[in-house]
């Protein structure tokens, strides 16, 4: 018998929510759903070009547009044929938008991994 009664814990499985490469005007890369919230848990940046580039990524509000108060990055240089990689969990309600782009066009994947609930 568990000390934990397990009727009270739901099997959360986190997965890939999306992965896209972004360009240079701002684009949605997800948006949570009407009657979801999301906890993401690992965002992946790839910068696939032969030079420097400069990311953008936001977290908005349904209220907000992607502007420095909102920016999870901002100007944030990635290097050459580079990857980051980022583990801090961020919660994300209801309408919630992932904003992002880069200053070079079509160069660096981004693939997030959360938790729909």
């Amino acid at each position: 018998m568990s000390a934990f009664p397990t009727n009270n814990f739901r099997s959360l499985t986190a997965r890939k929510i999306q992965s896209a490469l972004i360009g240079t005007s701002n684009s949605v890369l997800y948006t949570v759903p009407s009657n979801k919230r999301c906890t993401v848990i690992g965002i992946n940046l790839a910068n696939e070009h032969t030079a420097a580039t400069t990311v953008f990524l936001y977290h908005v509000r349904p209220t907000e547009t992607a502007s420095t108060k909102s920016a999870l990055y901002y100007g944030m240089t990635m290097a050459t044929a580079s990857v980051t990689q980022d583990d801090a969990l961020k919660y994300l309600a209801a309408g919630d938008q992932l904003i992002a782009s880069c200053s070079t066009g079509s160069h660096v994947c981004i693939t997030v991994y959360g938790i729909e609930e």
